[in-house]
């Protein structure tokens, strides 16, 4: 498990670690975890990843599931759902 305090550090992180899984707050200052997410694919195409968000708007669900999010978690939520 690696964290990252920012998106563009998580994308750096990814482009050289080779991660398998990806879990992705999608409201962050800066970049947004949905265009993180974007990024890294563009370098690891098959990762696995799970959005999760207290922000939930249509807009983001839209465009979660037209990058292929695997999972998309509404916070709060429980650890088991995780």
């Amino acid at each position: 498990v690696t964290g990252a305090a920012a998106a563009k550090e998580a994308v750096h992180s990814a482009e050289e670690s080779g991660f398998d899984l990806i879990v992705a707050d999608i409201r962050m200052a800066g970049m947004d975890g949905l265009d993180a997410v974007a990024a890294v694919r563009r370098c690891l195409p098959k990762i696995r990843t799970i959005g999760m968000t207290g922000y939930s708007s249509e807009a983001d669900s839209i465009r979660a599931r037209r990058l292929g999010i695997h999972d998309y978690l509404r916070k709060p939520f429980e650890l088991e759902d995780f």
